[in-house]
């Protein structure tokens, strides 16, 4: 489930399910006369998709999210991560692992900052947190449906599988929001480090050597390191 406008506008814009027989990602989208009315655009982008859009009272589309304040507008959506070896045939440069990560609210976090840094990928192990816990996918922001996510992986497959893949592993812990220490394994929620610039909003790449390839959590071997 999707909630909120951001939320189902990445879903929309996701489009098509590689593989999926043609399946769009959002099954059908719920909203308030109100909320369909103030996001028309997003309204006629899936309805141009093809995706089903039901008008609802406040009360249905209350019931059907889970936010305390549910913003009028909701998708109902198809599972979309990626199986671990499909994801390593990408090819990724930089791969974000969070093991063991169980608070919801905090693996939505670290997806979109690794999606922020320009990581092409995201590895959640067996005992991490289920990716589409509602908490979770708020929290992504619709970073989602930016990167390909492995889920139910685990570590030692992950990190055997990656470094197999010619990548290297650089773990971090966060110490405090924003900041991380060099054995850290969580990602910061507070963007780049001070005097930084580059994040990645629209898709846009940060080039190697910006701040990205310190802050994320297994860069290519191939890349600098701080």
């Amino acid at each position: 489930m999707a909630e909120g406008p951001q939320a189902v506008r990445e879903a929309v814009a996701y489009g098509r399910i590689p593989g999926g027989a043609g399946e769009h990602a959002v099954v059908e989208i719920y909203t308030t006369a109100e909320a369909a009315e103030r996001h028309a655009e997003l309204i006629a982008d899936a309805r141009g998709a093809g995706v089903p859009v039901l008008t609802a009272s406040d009360e249905v589309v209350a019931a059907v999210c889970q936010t305390v304040t549910p913003q009028g507008i909701a998708a109902v959506c198809r599972f979309i991560d990626t199986p671990f070896e499909q994801l390593l045939e990408l090819r990724p440069r930089l791969v974000a692992v969070l093991a063991h990560v169980r608070d919801p609210g905090n693996a939505g976090t670290v997806l979109r900052t690794a999606d922020a840094a320009g990581a092409d990928a995201v590895v959640l192990t067996d005992a991490s947190v289920d990716l589409y816990n509602a908490k979770a996918v708020r929290a992504s922001v619709g970073s989602l449906y930016h990167l390909p996510v492995a889920v139910g992986v685990p570590v030692e497959q992950a990190v055997a599988g990656l470094r197999a893949a010619g990548r290297g592993s650089s773990p971090r812990t966060a110490r405090a929001a924003g900041t991380w220490t060099p054995n850290s394994t969580t990602a910061p929620s507070a963007g780049p480090p001070p005097g930084s610039s580059g994040t990645r909003p629209g898709g846009c790449r940060n080039p190697p050597g910006s701040w990205r390839t310190r802050w994320c959590g297994y860069p290519s071997t191939a890349m600098p390191r701080a």
